[in-house]
């Protein structure tokens, strides 16, 4: 298969308000730059792109906390807020053992959150959940999510199966490249 053409660079905003802001530094040299501002919805987007992409991070207490106490805000948000965004990721900092199972902090119902996170997965959100606790795992997903949404809006849906069947998909280093390998073998050497 050929190549895909190359994106000559493109910007992840990072919302200024991010307390524990993720490293994107190892993707510079594929053209990834970051921008910190104020971000409307989610904690992350694309310059130029910030209605069609919404990514919202979350630590683990985060999202029980989100999917419980905060969940008529969090669901405004993702239902108004959100509605028009063609690509929307949530991102959990844990696995989906580590929110299945009882949480030290609070006694939400794991099951619950599960499935909290299942629902919105469906119609009408329509969200992607990632689960990982590597940060840098967590880094490289959401480059690689946008550098896909890029690749499909620039090269519409022959970009994006080229993108999908493409040995190097989006131009973007595997996670052995970026130092992540280690967390699908190892996850505790991975965890910061």
């Amino acid at each position: 298969m050929s190549k895909i053409r190359h994106v000559n660079g493109w910007t992840l905003i990072e919302d200024s308000r991010e307390q524990r802001p993720l490293d994107f530094s190892p993707f510079a040299q594929y053209g990834v730059s970051v921008l910190r501002r104020r971000v409307r919805t989610g904690d992350y987007t694309i310059l130029g792109f910030e209605r069609q992409v919404v990514i919202e991070r979350k630590s683990l207490s985060d999202a029980v906390s989100t999917l419980t106490h905060g969940r008529e805000r969090f669901t405004r948000e993702i239902y108004d807020r959100a509605a028009f965004a063609s690509a929307k990721l949530i991102v959990v900092e844990a696995t989906w053992a580590d929110l299945s199972r009882p949480y030290s902090f609070c006694d939400a119902n794991p099951e619950s959150i599960v499935n909290s996170l299942f629902a919105l997965m469906m119609p009408p959100t329509n969200a992607h959940v990632f689960c990982a606790r590597s940060r840098r795992l967590i880094a490289w997903y959401i480059v690689k999510f946008c550098a896909m949404f890029i690749h499909r809006v620039t090269n519409g849906s022959a970009g994006m199966w080229r993108a999908i069947f493409a040995r190097d998909a989006a131009d973007l280093p595997p996670f052995a490249d970026v130092g992540v390998a280690a967390s699908l073998h190892h996850p505790q050497a991975m965890e910061v």
